[in-house]
């Protein structure tokens, strides 16, 4: 019975307070410190902004700092290479120059030896023309000739008086034969009958250290004849 008494006594203060209308009246002082708060809000934001911007600026500012400082290192670097360079450059020009003295000084040994070797070749060949030319009376012999470089060229060539084997008449060609015969025959110390073909053009032949057989041609003589001489 109690607890249903109490029950219906709370309903009715439930409907009773429900039934009650309620006015929210804001705190003493809220409006304007709601007021003061917005307008803190606001210049914070302001400065917030100018903040942004501000980094905004400095950060290109430092951009272009760092962009600068980057040319001048890089420009720096540049420098330093060339320096570099130019060092090695000047190194390896003395190196050279100091490589091309020596070859220089090199090459004038060599030149000088090689003067040296010409001038005795030119000696050696003048005396062994002379001394071979020596073992003969009528003949002389070219061996070696000098060419246009400066170099010498080995010959054999046969010349009587100046003139070239090939220049001379069929008489002189016989007699300078009999000549080079004459020497070979001593130097070997071999004798052999020496024929003499054509000796009609020959006025007169040259002593001869061997037997000599002259074949001549004779319109009178029909037939071989043979003549001995002393």
């Amino acid at each position: 019975g109690d607890l249903s008494d109490r029950l219906r006594s709370k309903e009715q203060e439930l409907a009773a307070a429900e039934g009650t209308t309620v006015v929210i009246s804001d705190m003493d002082g809220y409006t304007e410190r709601k007021a003061s708060l917005e307008t803190l809000i606001g210049q914070l934001r302001n400065e917030l902004t100018g903040m942004t911007d501000n980094v905004i600026q400095v950060k290109g500012e430092l951009q272009g700092q760092l962009g600068r400082v980057e040319r001048e290192i890089k420009e720096q670097n540049d420098i330093l290479s060339k320096e570099a360079l130019l060092t090695y450059s000047k190194n390896r020009i003395t190196e050279l120059a100091e490589a091309a003295r020596n070859a220089n000084e090199c090459l004038e040994a060599i030149e000088r030896m090689l003067y040296l070797m010409e001038q005795y070749a030119r000696y050696k060949t003048r005396f062994v023309e002379e001394s071979i030319n020596g073992q003969f009376k009528l003949a002389t012999f070219r061996l070696f000739r000098e060419q246009a470089n400066g170099g010498i060229e080995d010959r054999c060539d046969v010349v009587y008086d100046g003139v070239p084997y090939t220049g001379l008449n069929n008489g002189m060609r016989f007699n300078v034969g009999i000549d080079i015969i004459n020497t070979l025959s001593r130097h070997y110390g071999v004798m052999v009958p020496l024929f003499v073909d054509n000796a009609e053009s020959v006025t007169e032949l040259e002593s001869c250290v061997t037997q000599v057989i002259r074949l001549v041609v004779s319109k009178e003589d029909k037939e071989l004849r043979v003549n001995y001489e002393a």
